[in-house]
């Protein structure tokens, strides 16, 4: 099977936390552990991804399967992208607004995706073996 991810959209926010740190002071040979705030930084990044996967096959077929993941990531992005610009700034109302839509955009772009290449004929074996997903991703770096 050969596989691949596309982002559609992608947010980073930079948020700061405060934390203890332990430090050591030296002073004329004597040395003490002093505790201290630090301020560390993280980003948090929030992703909508459009992933696909589909057996090996031949370059003809693979380049129809190739033009179906195309229509889909611009169907999907349409929906994600219409739902961004909806919220007046991105907070946690916009983040849910964001998230119903990349449920609308998994239904919609799979949809698209599975006519696509039954329009160009692909073998229902082939097509019971292809995979489309919309999914939202957060994690911190």
């Amino acid at each position: 099977m050969l596989s691949f991810e596309k982002t559609i959209w992608k947010h980073t926010e930079y948020e700061p936390s405060t934390l203890r740190c332990r430090r050591k002071i030296c002073y004329q040979g004597e040395c003490w552990d002093i505790e201290e705030p630090c301020e560390m930084r993280s980003t948090k990044v929030q992703e909508v991804i459009i992933s696909f996967s589909y057996p090996k096959v031949d370059e003809g077929i693979q380049a129809n399967i190739l033009e179906c993941t195309d229509m889909a990531t611009y169907i999907a992005s349409g929906i994600v992208i219409a739902a961004v610009d909806s919220g007046v700034e991105f907070d946690e109302s916009c983040e849910l607004i964001i998230q119903d839509a990349v449920i609308s955009a998994d239904i919609k772009s799979r949809e698209v995706f599975f006519n696509c290449l039954w329009h160009f004929g692909v073998s229902e074996e082939i097509i019971n073996e292809c995979e489309i997903r919309v999914y939202f991703m957060e994690h911190y770096i």
